[in-house]
């Protein structure tokens, strides 16, 4: 294990949203550049996500993201971002209403209704081996009793092999999958598995 200063952990505030998004796109490996780069004209998929964060009715918002802080500088090691996944029925996405949306609608439509929903899990380089993972993980299965889910669902790409293992060790089972036709501006993602974990 790294050796790792003190960690805390809490919820995000707006003041967090640059960082918040920057671990967000970390966590897509390459959905996020792929789905906004060139969505507006002039503006990157960074500062999509930047606004987006920092919109509380978005299922994105820093409102819906726990973060842990290494508290020698209080620099963000991680993030994950949950909401209810019924959430992803009622915000529509008529801006994505495009070819690389339409590629993506199979995973996107893939969901574990009725779940606590983790969209994205990530911690930096730095803190990596640390438990800070886990106990990212550990907060999303006590939100979830908290309010009263019985399950926390997350998509994996299917070629992240130590994503998946990740989360099997930690009580997730695979409860579907789809396939990807290859693409030439998202290379190597050939699918997504939708697991889940009952808490």
């Amino acid at each position: 294990m790294n050796a790792v200063s003190d960690i805390s952990y809490r919820w995000a505030t707006t003041e967090d949203s640059a960082a918040v998004a920057s671990y967000i796109r970390l966590a897509g490996d390459g959905l996020y550049e792929f789905l906004l780069d060139d969505l507006i004209p002039g503006f990157t998929s960074m500062e999509i996500l930047k606004w987006t964060v920092g919109v509380l009715a978005s299922p994105l918002s820093y409102k819906n993201c726990f973060v842990a802080v290494d508290t020698c500088n209080n620099e963000i090691a991680g993030l994950i971002n949950l909401f209810p996944a019924d959430l992803l029925r009622e915000h529509g996405h008529d801006l994505l209403s495009t070819e690389r949306w339409q590629y993506l609608d199979p995973v996107f439509s893939l969901q574990d209704w009725g779940s606590l929903f983790i969209n994205s899990l990530a911690v930096g380089s730095k803190w990596r081996q640390c438990g800070i993972g886990g106990r990212l993980l550990d907060h999303s299965h006590e939100q979830a009793k908290s309010d009263g889910y019985d399950r926390v669902s997350l998509h994996v790409w299917s070629d992240n092999l130590n994503a998946i293992s990740f989360y099997e060790k930690r009580g997730f089972v695979t409860v579907d999958r789809v396939t990807l036709p290859a693409h030439p501006d998202f290379p190597g993602k050939s699918g997504s598995i939708l697991m889940h974990r009952r808490v």
